[in-house]
């Protein structure tokens, strides 16, 4: 065979070159295997269902934010590339099943360079999309500058009202939890006098955003232009504060292990205790869903390392070596519940079903962890953004099941 005609050589081009897009990259290397013989046909088959699953739901959250968006002509310009790109893997993925259907070594190969090629475009056209937005800069926090991009687009005859309204009472309700969120830190100043300062800044915005909602409904674009102005400002000086108060609060333990918990300096790359891989993924970032100050440490690294493999700042092995240190702890807490003991026989029936509802909520919160490390490891392994998502929703359930047993069992001390 001429080396024109050699899948290897194809192969050995595209590897050089591998896109963004993880499951595609996974595809690339059945196909490889398969035609070395140690992978079957229908292998290549289920994973290049894979890839166009995840090509799904990569469409659909394109154009979700594209809803939102002042289309200005470089925005106009990233959308036809990356739809151009879209509409070619569509035709591509068919000719791809085809030649590995009729046993076409080359011809599959071919077809997997132009996809690949393809995906690329696809990603740089995204990422040139991200850099433009980065541009419109119009607050360090990710929520006030996602509600007065959309504003200004609606000021700015782009988007309807409707949408406008869909963004301003989502965001609201995020506030609301912001606001809730905040509680235990205005608790803990108590007696400051920046406490007052973090109140009134609350305040300011809570007037802010009733001055957009008046503005909005009375179709007033230019008061709602001003109010949106002023968001920046009281959220700006809102952050500041509590960041101010946060840093204030820490304590700096150094980077803590993921495997034996022993704190390092800050900048060593391995753990000088155990010697294992140092991941510098402590707590979520201000943007995250999850960024709840009351949630426990624990959790909220496991979901700091979540956010931070689909963002790209941890690598999949580092990922991974968080669920395993997490699932430990889960084996931990199995296992000290299996050691509790039970009430004496003979016990008084008010004693009896406080214990049984305290060993239920025990069962479920371990199940629903479990369940969301299985989830989270679907995750790694795909990089569907359902399974991130789920796993992270199941591990808030199992402690919300936690709590529920906190309760339950300090309610039995209290009566003991």
């Amino acid at each position: 065979m001429s080396e024109l005609a050699d899948p290897s050589t194809i192969f050995a081009r595209i590897r050089p070159n591998r896109s963004d897009m993880d499951s595609f990259n996974q595809l690339v290397d059945t196909a490889a295997d398969h035609l070395d013989g140690h992978s079957e046909a229908a292998e290549v088959e289920a994973q290049l269902a894979v890839v166009d699953q995840d090509l799904g739901h990569l469409r659909l959250q394109f154009e979700n934010g594209l809803r939102f968006q002042v289309r200005t002509p470089e925005i106009e310009t990233g959308v036809a590339l990356a739809y151009n790109a879209f509409r070619n893997l569509a035709e591509q993925f068919p000719k791809v099943s085809r030649a590995l259907e009729t046993r076409r070594p080359y011809d599959l190969a071919r077809q997997l360079e132009t996809c690949n090629a393809t995906v690329n475009q696809l990603f740089w056209a995204f990422q040139d999309l991200r850099e433009h937005l980065a541009e419109q800069h119009f607050s360090d926090a990710p929520y006030i500058q996602e509600l007065v991009r959309v504003g200004k687009a609606h000021v700015g005859g782009q988007l309807p009202a409707e949408l406008f309204q869909e963004r301003f009472d989502a965001f609201c309700e995020f506030h609301d939890g912001f606001v809730e969120s905040l509680q235990p830190l205005l608790a803990e100043v108590e007696g400051d006098p920046r406490q007052q300062q973090l109140l009134d800044a609350l305040e300011e915005q809570n007037v802010v955003l009733d001055e957009i909602a008046r503005f909005f409904e009375s179709g007033d674009k230019s008061g709602l232009d001003g109010a949106l102005g002023r968001l920046c400002l009281s959220s700006a000086f809102l952050l500041e504060l509590q960041q101010e108060f946060q840093k204030e609060a820490e304590v700096d333990n150094g980077l803590l292990c993921f495997r034996c918990g022993h704190a390092n300096e800050h900048g060593e790359k391995s753990c000088t205790n155990c010697q294992a891989r140092l991941i510098d993924m402590q707590t979520p970032g201000e943007g995250s869903s999850y960024n709840d100050a009351s949630l426990p440490a624990n959790l909220r690294k496991l979901m700091a390392a979540g956010e931070g493999f689909r963002d790209g700042a941890l690598d999949r092995e580092a990922f991974l070596e968080v669920l395993d240190w997490y699932s430990g702890l889960t084996a931990q807490a199995e296992k000290g519940m299996a050691e509790l003991a039970p009430p004496p026989s003979g016990a008084p029936e008010e004693q009896l079903e406080p214990y049984d509802e305290a060993v239920e909520a025990m069962e479920q919160s371990l199940q629903s962890l479990a369940t969301g490390v299985r989830k989270l490891r679907d995750y790694a392994d795909r990089k569907d953004p359902i399974d991130l998502e789920t796993g992270l929703e199941s591990c808030l359930a199992g402690h919300g099941h936690m709590l529920r047993f906190a309760a339950v069992n300090e309610a039995l001390k209290a009566k003991s």
